[in-house]
Parts: structure tokens; sequence; C-alpha cells
């Protein structure tokens, strides 16, 4: 039962209780991400290395959070034949991020701003071997590694949040998350990018 819960709470937890973790779980890790210079650039996106002002660590999972909230609602209300609540399409989503908060601390191994500072300006048709010594390239892939894991983790709690908070068949559900992750990952990722 309790391996269950860890892919799919939403058994037990919707609405404004999963709404008020998750944004506390957003703060965290924006303000963590500050001095870790970690950011959640886009929807399941997480990249260390460049500083930037806290507000923007701030409003990066927000952001991301309020974009497939509302793809979510938009194409639940449209294709769900029962009533879809904003309140549970907006507390899932904002609670599936909690597994994303430990990668807000990954920027603190110096092996990521290491490579980060490396490869800065480096064109890729001039990197070799030699400027990545095998032992900080072991480092990074499993730091990589770890924070995947997370990314993965985060993606499953949000398909079942939008499947059981929209009451659509897997059919339906799956053209829309996919969508909407993808989607989620360029626009954030793109108006950030203005911002800088």
């Amino acid at each position: 039962m309790k391996s269950k819960l860890l892919l799919n709470p939403f058994e037990k937890i919707a609405g404004i209780q999963s709404l008020i973790f998750g944004i506390m779980a957003m703060l965290t890790a924006g303000i963590i991400g500050y001095f870790s210079n970690t950011h959640f650039d886009g929807v399941l996106n997480v990249h260390s290395g460049y500083v930037a002002p806290l507000v923007l660590h701030i409003i990066e999972p927000f952001t991301d959070w309020l974009f497939i909230s509302l793809w979510f609602l938009i194409f639940g209300i449209i294709f769900s034949s029962s009533k879809v609540r904003a309140i549970d399409i907006f507390g899932t989503q904002a609670f599936a991020f909690i597994p994303l908060v430990p990668a807000s601390f990954t920027g603190f191994f110096k092996v990521i701003s290491n490579l980060s500072a490396k490869l800065t300006g480096v064109n890729p048709e001039n990197l070799n071997i030699e400027m990545l010594p095998i032992s900080e390239l072991i480092a990074v892939i499993i730091i990589g590694m770890f924070a995947m894991a997370l990314v993965i983790w985060s993606a499953i709690w949000m398909y079942n949040g939008f499947k059981i908070s929209s009451n659509l068949p897997h059919k339906k559900v799956i053209p829309i998350y996919v969508s909407g992750i993808i989607l989620g990952m360029i626009i954030p990722k793109y108006l950030f990018s203005l911002m800088l």
C-alpha cells in the first residue's frame, strides 16, 4: 500500500491540502535554488549553473505549475464527462512538484559548477575528453541520474494527479499529458530567457 502511495498519493490527498503542500515545496525549491544556482526553467526542467536574482528562482516553479495546471484544466473540462474542479487540478499539480525539491540541492556540488564553468562558451566541436576528468564525469553522471529519478517521479505524480482530477481514460489523458509536458518544457524556458 505504501509503495502504491509513492507513485499515486492522490488517492489520499488532493484539493486545498495538496495545493498548500505544493506551494510550500515550490517556495522551498526556489529559495534553495537561489543559493545553489539551480533553476526549474520549464516543466520537469532542472538546470544548474547561471546566477540569477531570487525573484526569478521563485517565479520559475510557479510559472511551470501555472502553465501545466491551466493546460490540464482546459482540456480536462473539454474532454471529461464529469465535473472537473480547478482546485483539484491545481492542487495535485502543485503537489507533484514535491519530488523535485531535493533536485534544488544539486547545484551545491562543486563538480556541477566546475563543469558549467568549463563548458560555458565552448564550441561543441572543440570538446575533448581531457576537458572532463573521469572522476568529475562519474560524479556528474551520478548526480544527473539522481536528478533524473526525481524528474521521473514528479512526472508520474503529474500524470496520476491529472488522471484522477479529470476522471479521463488513459487514451485521452496520454496525448493531453504528453503535449502539455513538451510545450511546458519549451514555453516557460523561452519566457525566462527573455527575462535574463
